[in-house]
């Protein structure tokens, strides 16, 4: 998920100039959308062998279509309305078992750091997998998977009381 929206965000902050109105951005922006979704199922293995999309990734751009579909029917009542349609979704028994090395999905927003992108993400790359860095030396994001989100904490020397959030998977 978090690649689809950084390679949006790229085209948008990369193409913004070439427009006048932020409306047809968004819309010039739904073939970089489709391109990076359905290039999830080639990212992680368990994606590809169930040869699905991330399901986080189409939810995000089922939302920016949500958006989309606005700028072409400016009436919302109409979009909700044609939108009200019942979803199925296929039946499967089939099970796909994963080993889980990483236990918890772990993310914080941190405030002025002294380390470097590249410094931090060697650092989240030490304790886990599915690193990512984003963001400036005033504000970063990090996203990380690993077993022991308090050591890493610890390492990045945030008090215990200023973590944002640690979520299992």
């Amino acid at each position: 998920m978090l690649t689809v929206i950084k390679e949006w965000a790229d085209y948008i902050y990369e193409s913004w100039n070439k427009y006048a109105d932020f409306d047809e951005l968004l819309l010039s922006s739904y073939d970089v959308l489709k391109k990076s979704l359905s290039e999830t199922k080639t990212k992680l293995k368990i994606l590809a062998r169930a040869n699905v999309v991330d399901a986080g990734a189409k939810g995000f751009v089922l939302f920016v279509e949500g958006i989309i579909d606005y700028i072409h029917t400016r009436n919302l009542k109409e979009l909700i309305q044609s939108k009200a349609e019942s979803v199925s979704l296929p039946r499967t028994e089939e099970m796909i078992s994963e080993n889980v090395t990483y236990r918890y999905c772990t993310e914080a927003i941190l405030k002025n750091t002294t380390l470097s992108q590249h410094e931090m993400m060697v650092m989240l790359e030490k304790y886990g997998d599915s690193a990512v860095v984003a963001g400036s030396e005033k504000m970063r994001r990090i996203h990380v998977h690993t077993n022991n989100p308090a050591d890493l904490f610890y390492d990045l020397k945030i008090p215990e009381q200023l973590l944002f959030r640690k979520l299992m998977t």
